[in-house]
């Protein structure tokens, strides 16, 4: 399904309007621990333990890339109950990542000197040819409860060598997010007059559409979930004509697993008696494929990547 917006006029911004600071203030390469990084092709995602990219970004790695660009800068999850515990991270594989949250019931009636999980988070984020999200909240209370959940988004469009402490000359131009029932779009014009666009389409289409993010108001059933999915694309020049893959997360989770079991299969093994070693091994061979890029209908190793992410890495 194609992205679904008309002709619309692009509305110069300033930064600060567009991301909320006026520069980005890195002075040097900063440290990139307590991070999860996913990457596959031309994208690579760097999010804290919580699955968020928190603003503002001026002096941290985090974010979502496309061709060593910071398509997103601002991507954080807020829900009704506050901050969420951390119960577990989980990346299977260099393309996919798990974040399993709870929310307490002190604001739902529960004791406040005792307070219990009462509601449970997935986050299942996948990268593959777009970013794609789904959540699943789940109510384990006995009872229905009126909810909230909020997406923040920007987009600050710096290089990946700014953001490690590289001093730009000049800026490109921002434009004001361009914005339908379902979907939403940042534009900006580099200092090469080359555009760019960032863009999300939900699945389905929030309570609150605006151009700082999303909100949904819903009711979780008693002993109930509920479930949303969005995908994530950037392009250059006519990000109208790329088209949305419409598919949900366990699809393209299907389809990444065959590729990468595809290219594993074509790849030397080395078996050992140290399992922890073999893992190793086998996640390099992962690692290896990720760093791939499509390139004139040609996979090539991408050039910048590994040294840029070296130190995420080891």
């Amino acid at each position: 399904m194609s992205v679904e917006f008309a002709e619309a006029p692009l509305i110069p911004i300033g930064m600060e309007e567009a991301v909320g600071h006026r520069a980005l203030e890195c002075a040097a390469q900063t440290s990139t621990e307590n991070t999860v990084v996913l990457k596959h092709d031309r994208y690579f995602l760097i999010t804290d333990h919580h699955g968020n990219i928190i603003a503002p970004c001026q002096q941290s790695p985090l974010g979502l890339y496309y061709e060593d660009t910071r398509v997103l800068s601002h991507y954080e999850l807020k829900l009704r109950g506050g901050t969420p515990a951390l119960l577990s991270v989980q990346v299977s594989h260099g393309y996919r990542g798990q974040f399993d949250l709870a929310i307490t019931d002190a604001e739902f009636g529960g004791n406040s000197w005792d307070p219990k999980n009462c509601i449970h988070i997935q986050r299942e984020l996948l990268i593959s040819e777009s970013m794609i999200e789904r959540i699943t909240l789940s109510n384990y209370l006995p009872r229905a409860i009126d909810y909230w959940m909020e997406l923040s988004l920007a987009a600050d469009f710096s290089d990946i060598f700014e953001v490690r402490g590289w001093k730009r000359e000049r800026i490109g131009q921002f434009y004001a997010p361009q914005i339908n029932h379902s979907s939403i779009r940042f534009p900006y014009c580099g200092s090469d007059n080359s555009l760019m666009m960032s863009a999300i389409k939900f699945h389905e289409p929030p309570t609150e559409l605006h151009a700082k993010g999303a909100r949904w108001k819903l009711a979780l059933p008693p002993k109930g979930n509920f479930q949303i999915e969005w995908e994530i694309q950037a392009g250059r020049e006519n990000n109208d004509q790329h088209v949305w893959t419409g598919y949900g997360v366990e699809e393209l989770h299907t389809s990444m697993d065959e590729q990468y079991a595809k290219w594993s299969a074509a790849c030397t093994h080395f078996h050992t008696n140290q399992n922890e070693f073999e893992c190793i091994l086998n996640r390099a061979t992962d690692d290896l494929r990720a760093l791939y890029v499509h390139d004139d209908k040609e996979k090539i190793v991408s050039a910048g990547i590994p040294m840029v992410l070296s130190t995420i890495w080891t």
